[in-house]
This record gives C-alpha cells, sequence and structure tokens, in this order.
C-alpha cells in the first residue's frame, strides 16, 4: 500500500506559475513608500486609496496565522492586512492604506489548484481573478494556464459579496452548478470552480471556498490513495477522534467518500452527500467547517486530522539516491587465528524518506547490523549514502547520524529545552537564533512544548522517550536510528512515539528501528529487514520487502509470529531459519540491490 502525506508547499510564485514582481515603492519590510504611502486626492479633495497597480503585487496571505487576546487569527506581516485588536471593530478587517477599504466582516476564500498548492486571499472590493500573461498585469488571485487574464472578480456591495463572470473561456461553477447569470451572490461556504473546457482531468481547475476566518490549523497534508482495490483511508480529527472521521474508499482507480461519523451532514461540493459518493479531482468534501480536497490520486486534508492505525504518507521527498547496505561479512575476534561470523551476506538499499523496522530472534544480529551500518562497527563491504561511502568518510558522516538506545541518557535534573539547545549546540553549526528555532521545531513535533520549562526528572516514561528521539533529532541526522523505542510504553503513548517516528522518515530522513512489538504500526513500516541464525549461528538475510510482503512470504498474519518462524525449537520456534534464508537466495536477490 503506498501512500504519501507532505506538507503542502506554498509556493511565493502563486497559481500562476510567475513571481510577483517588486515595485520600487514598495519596502522589503512590507511598507509602501511614496505616492502609494501617502494615498491620493480625488477630485472632491477626499483622500481615496491607491490605484490597482499599486496593491496587485502584494503576496497572497500563507497559511498560517496566531492568536490575538480577542480570538481573532492575525495575517502574517507582508499579506494583504491584519485581523485584530482590542477596539470595537476587532474582528474587522485593518488594511494598510494601499488595500482596497473592505466593507464586509473578515472573509477569505481558500483556494486549491490540482497541483495540491494551497493558499488564503482575503476577500476585497474589486478582487480580480485570472492568468498572469505579464508582469504588468498579475491578478490578486491568479489561475493555471488556460485562463483569461481577467477571468471574473469579486466585488461587494451592501455588506454581501458577488462574483461577477467576465470571460467565457472558463466554466465557472458554484456549488458544482453553472449559474444562470455572470453575476451571483456568494456566501459562507460557498465553493468557486474555475474549470477550462478543454481540461477533462480537471487538474488545471482552481477551487476557491469563501470562509469567514482563516482556519486554525497551521499547513495541509496530503495522503496518496492505495492503489489496490476496495482499500480504505480512515482520517480522524486529533483533538477528539471519537466524535469525527471521514472514510475515502479506492475501487478500481476511483476514490468514494463512502463513510463518515459525527454530528455534522458530510457535503461534497457544499451539497448534501450520499454515502459512497464517488469523487472526481477538486471536488470538495467537507464536515462542518473542516474541508477535504480530492486531487486525482489523492486527498489533501488539514493538519489537525490525521490518518487512524494507518502510517501517513511520507513527504514528497522525491529526491534520488538512498543507502546502499553491502555487508559481506562481520566478524569478531574468538582466539589466535580463529574468528566468529556474525553477520553474512546481507544486501539491499533504502531510499530516502523510509521507515524501515529490523526484525529477528534474539541474537540474529540487529544491533550488530545497525553498529556496521552507522559505521561504529565497521564490517567488511560497504555502505554508501548516495556516493558518500560512510566507511571512508566516517568523519564527516558521523555528525549526520542520529542514534536514540533502547536506555535514556538524560540527567534528570536537566530542564526539558535546555536538554534539547545543548543537543543544538553540539550539532548544530549556526548561531543562537537558528539553534533555538530548531528547538522549538523540534518540541512542537514532539509535543513536549507543554513541558518545556520542566526538569527531565518529572517527565513520564512516554515523554522521556521523545525527548531521547528529540536530543537526536534536534542536530538534523539524515540516518536515524532507533533501538527498541517503544519498549515499556502502553498502547497509546507507543501509537503516538510510532506516529512521530513516521513523521522523522516523512521529512526525507531513513529511519531504520528495532522492535519486538511492531504489528501494532504495521502499516508505517515502508520496509521490513528480516535477520536470522543461521546453522552456524551467524546472522543472515532472510527477507527484505514490504510488510506485506513478508507476511505471505513466511506464511503468516503478523509480523511477530514471523519470529516464531525462524528461531530455533531451543527457542520456542519452529527451527526454519536455513529454509527461508536459502529460499530468499533463490528468489528475492536481486530485487533490492542498486
Amino acid at each position: 500500500m503506498e501512500e504519501k502525506k507532505m506538507r503542502l508547499i506554498k509556493s511565493p510564485t502563486g497559481f500562476g506559475g510567475k513571481e510577483n514582481p517588486k515595485r520600487t515603492d514598495m519596502r522589503a519590510d512590507g511598507r509602501v513608500e511614496g505616492d502609494a504611502a501617502a494615498g491620493r486626492k480625488g477630485s472632491s479633495g477626499t483622500e481615496r486609496g491607491p490605484k490597482p497597480t499599486d496593491w496587485k503585487t502584494a503576496d497572497p496571505v500563507v497559511l498560517s496565522a496566531k492568536k490575538t487576546e480577542t480570538g481573532a487569527p492575525v495575517l502574517k506581516k507582508g499579506s494583504f492586512g491584519v485581523v485584530g485588536g482590542k477596539d470595537a471593530n476587532a474582528s474587522k478587517l485593518v488594511f494598510s492604506n494601499r488595500m482596497k477599504k473592505p466593507v464586509i466582516s473578515a472573509a477569505f476564500f481558500l483556494a486549491f489548484n490540482g497541483s495540491g498548492e494551497t493558499k488564503v486571499f482575503p476577500v476585497l472590493d474589486g478582487l480580480s481573478i485570472g492568468s498572469i500573461w505579464s508582469n504588468s498585469n498579475i491578478p490578486d488571485i491568479p489561475l493555471s494556464s488556460g485562463a483569461d487574464r481577467r477571468q471574473g472578480e469579486v466585488f461587494l456591495q451592501n455588506g454581501r459579496i458577488y462574483f461577477r463572470n467576465i470571460s467565457s473561456k472558463c466554466t465557472v461553477y458554484l456549488n458544482d452548478a453553472v449559474p444562470g447569470t455572470n453575476v451571483f451572490e456568494i456566501g459562507y461556504g460557498d465553493i468557486l470552480r474555475i474549470h477550462s473546457p478543454f481540461d477533462l482531468m480537471r487538474t488545471g481547475d482552481t477551487v476557491l471556498i469563501l470562509v469567514d476566518r482563516v482556519p486554525d490549523y497551521s499547513s495541509w497534508y496530503r495522503i496518496q490513495m492505495p492503489k489496490g482495490s476496495n482499500e480504505t483511508v480512515q482520517l480522524v480529527r486529533e483533538d477528539d477522534p471519537t466524535l469525527q472521521s471521514v472514510f475515502f474508499t479506492c475501487r478500481d482507480g476511483k476514490i468514494f467518500a463512502s463513510h463518515f461519523t459525527g454530528k455534522t451532514d458530510l457535503r461534497v461540493n457544499n451539497q448534501l452527500g450520499k454515502l459512497d459518493t464517488e469523487l472526481r479531482p477538486l471536488d470538495v468534501v467537507s464536515i462542518g467547517d473542516t474541508y477535504f480536497i480530492c486531487l486525482q490520486n489523492a486527498v489533501i486534508f488539514p493538519a489537525n486530522w490525521k490518518r487512524k492505525s494507518e502510517r501517513p504518507s511520507p513527504a514528497p521527498v522525491t529526491k534520488p539516491g538512498g543507502l546502499q547496505i553491502h555487508i559481506r561479512e562481520r566478524r569478531v575476534r574468538k582466539g589466535f587465528f580463529r574468528y566468529d561470523s556474525l553477520l553474512k551476506d546481507i544486501r539491499l538499499f533504502v531510499p530516502k524518506g523510509s521507515l524501515v523496522l529490523i526484525l529477528g530472534g534474539s541474537g540474529a544480529g540487529k544491533t550488530t547490523f545497525i553498529n556496521a551500518v552507522m559505521g561504529y562497527e565497521p564490517a567488511d563491504g560497504v555502505i554508501r549514502y548516495d556516493d558518500i561511502d560512510i566507511y571512508r568518510e566516517y568523519d564527516k558522516m558521523k555528525y549526520a547520524i542520529g542514534y536514540v538506545q533502547q536506555e535514556d541518557l538524560l540527567r534528570r535534573t536537566d530542564v526539558v529545552a535546555d536538554t534539547l539547545l545543548d543537543s543544538a549546540k553540539m550539532h548544530l553549526a549556526c548561531d543562537r537564533a537558528e539553534q533555538q528555532i530548531a528547538v522549538s521545531e523540534t518540541m512542537k513535533l514532539l509535543g513536549l512544548e507543554k513541558e518545556q520549562d520542566k526538569l527531565v526528572g518529572q517527565l513520564s516514561g512516554g515523554q522521556r522517550k521523545r525527548l531521547s528521539i528529540g536530543v537526536e533529532y534536534v542536530g538534523e541526522p539524515l540516518l536515524f536510528f532507533l533501538d527498541e523505542p517503544d519498549s515499556g510504553l502502553d498502547g497509546s503513548n507507543a501509537d503516538n512515539m510510532w506516529d512521530i517516528v513516521r513523521k522523522i522518515a516523512d521529512t526525507g530522513k531513513i529511519v531504520m528501528v528495532i522492535s519486538h512489538i511492531p504489528d501494532r504500526a504495521f502499516n508505517l513500516f515502508d520496509k521490513v529487514v528480516i535477520l536470522a541464525k543461521d546453522k552456524t549461528n551467524c546472522g543472515r538475510l532472510a527477507f527484505t520487502g514490504t510488510p506485506q510482503q513478508a507476511c505471505t512470504f513466511f506464511g503468516t498474519e503478523r509480523l511477530e509470529d514471523i519470529v516464531k518462524k525462524i528461531n530455533r525449537v531451543n527457542e520456542g520456534g519452529e527451527g526454519r531459519a536455513d529454509e527461508f534464508i536459502q529460499r530468499f537466495e533463490r528468489e528475492g536477490y536481486g530485487h533490492e540491490e542498486k
């Protein structure tokens, strides 16, 4: 099952593909100088706003906001304006003098295109929508190629919002229907779709959802839908997964909204949806004020939702290369002219962004294997990350390797934030401000923001495990190794830990994990490496592939049952290790080597 989860890229170029040019009267800090800053006098002597060319170059608001004391979101510096304040108009938009003055309370367009980009645009009187034809003609909301340069505009009248369709080059849909007039009113929750009639797959469409506030989630994720038949993905709210969830099913290459739970109706394109509704590219599924966007083979969902009991997809890490492992032999001296082989004939390839499970019985060589791959105990062989030979360039690569031991080595009398900052100082060659940013991002990833001022000794076992991971993660390693990170954790803490480990892999890192109870995270792993002792007591590669392929190869339903197949009889197993080692040598080699 192949899925991909990623933070959507908020491109500075807009949907049209060209970057808005910098004007000479606009300062780098977002303030305006000259006539645009001073305003202009109309014929009646009253001051009016700047010409449209003065504000068309403003960058759209990125999908991120913070809260003021009033609870209203505040748009980032350099956006169209800000929201908030302590006066009576705190809930209304306050714009700089280069903006057209809105006459309604806060309104925004959530914008999505067929590539999965997402942006937020404040609704202004005279908001232009169209494609970019030149640097001197840039619409407020740039569309993909195929649209007219003046496709339409939004205007405000008597506190209401209207859309005027100017060009017939593209078809404009309101809630999945073509309006009977070129001018029509739109309200909160309404969905505009600008569609090119020549784009049968709708991948070049742009969708605009009218909302009354900037969403309080900071980004969006994409999950690649499984290509198999009748496979279902369940998404749940992170704050209360028992109340709201939605199910998307993939059948015959099509995506369906198959089921949902919650007190709010499920709607498709702002129309009351039916169960098992087939979705087309850029269809919008909504539950209350939460929106899910269907792409051709994926679903975009907000960051305060997650996939239940399944792995989130790897981030959009499409960089070539990865980790090549070829261990001919790892042996230790047992006396004069006598050696024992610990590992032998292990060859595999791990792409970037992969989460890999190392599985095997006691004494099969799992820890020896990891130490050899890290370069801590080199073997006879080659370990290469991209074009870098880890053994030959170990002095450089050792700083790019993170290792979390089973038992934490944290000082109980240190403060959590200081523990991470000390690690950042040792690993990151940057100034204090950048180190502090890395610490803050790490605490957010690990869910330790509320514990940052606590002593390490005051943390629970699960929190200390996450902090141990953070001590290594803050150093930005390329290769990340964990030895039984789920040991000693109860079910919920273990699930949370596995979600964090998966997110680390989603950033493009290669993560290798030893675990004896991996089935609770079965669908999180991209690859499983199974080691077994042969008749000479040497660790050998018995299988490598996906978890599903491993269970098929060994004829089991669970990963943990594989260990019983390969363990010796006196260890409670079936003693079939050599059988599977030889079978994989015959059938498996050649598929992993790159």
